[in-house]
């Protein structure tokens, strides 16, 4: 029995730094706190073109799967499928989705947030909820959202009222709801994270043009 694990949005800025830092740690813990070895690690992403990851050009546990909707339906599931054995652990970080700006950028801004942050969302988890009944095996679920929920503010506590002023914001925090909801009814065992701030390079090839986004933009 191994650990497999998923990256979706793999080839993106974060994505890319994510995964080097997976295969630096070679071990994840699992339920119970137990560190396993990866055993494999898939990289999802809508781009055709994963970039290779520079120093693991030769990594077996590496699979690369570009051209993936995470949308269409049995997308996801099909993956698990084909990677996955019923005795294999599993976890799945979700780091897919559309940016911030374009939430906002024009009419169609909220409909793209809502079909891909959210229900793309919902359609990995529904995948992992069906394979965790049909092998009996609790797998984690990791979820990337961001301070948006919280709106435009300088502090946050943990007495922050979620009121999020963004479509992207809100689709985060309509993930986080859900993601509560079904751990707490058994379906997956998941985890969020907020993001405060995203620092990347206008090109992947070009890191001398690096930008930081203004956390109000969040």
């Amino acid at each position: 029995m191994g650990l497999v694990v998923f990256v979706t949005g793999a080839a993106g800025f974060i994505g890319q730094a994510f995964v080097v830092e997976l295969l630096k740690r070679g071990v994840l813990e699992t339920g119970g706190g137990f560190p396993r070895s990866i055993e494999a690690l898939v990289l999802a992403d809508l781009v055709e073109d994963i970039p290779v990851v520079k120093g693991y050009e030769e990594e077996e546990r590496l699979v690369r799967r570009g051209g993936v909707d995470i949308r269409e339906e049995g997308a996801f599931a099909a993956l698990l499928d084909e990677y996955v054995d019923d005795e294999d652990a599993l976890s799945v970080f979700h780091l897919g989705g559309i940016a911030s700006g374009d939430g906002e950028r024009d009419d169609r801004g909220a409909d793209l947030a809502l079909d891909i942050n959210f229900l793309g969302t919902r359609a990995v988890m529904t995948a992992l909820r069906d394979w965790n009944r049909r092998t009996g095996i609790q797998s984690r679920f990791v979820f990337t959202s961001t301070n948006a929920v919280f709106g435009p503010t300088e502090t946050i506590t943990d007495d922050s009222k979620v009121m999020p002023r963004t479509s992207y914001g809100t689709a985060k925090a309509m993930c986080e709801l859900l993601i509560n909801d079904w751990s707490r009814r058994g379906f997956l065992d998941g985890r969020c994270t907020r993001m405060p701030a995203v620092v990347r390079s206008v090109s992947l090839g070009d890191l001398k043009s690096i930008t930081q986004t203004s956390p109000s933009d969040f």
